[in-house]
């Protein structure tokens, strides 16, 4: 006796959408893995150059300063 002869249509739906499920939560297991498995880069500076000298030569601290020079 065949195993799929004896499945009825509503058995074959309830087969698919389980196996549909266990797919799709296969790849969402391998999914997070992957994500959470992925390596931090390490960081090149902890303050960039650019960012240093951003107090003294910022576009606001410049301007506030020659604000302060022509009001006098």
């Amino acid at each position: 006796m065949d195993i799929l002869s004896t499945i009825n249509s509503s058995d074959e739906d309830i087969f698919i959408i389980l196996l549909s499920w266990m797919s799709f939560s296969a790849a969402c297991l391998a999914h997070n893995y992957l994500k959470t498995r992925k390596e931090r880069k390490p960081r090149r500076w902890w303050v960039r150059p650019i960012y240093q000298n951003r107090a003294t030569q910022g576009d606001f601290h410049n301007l506030m300063q020659e604000i302060r020079l022509t009001d006098k």
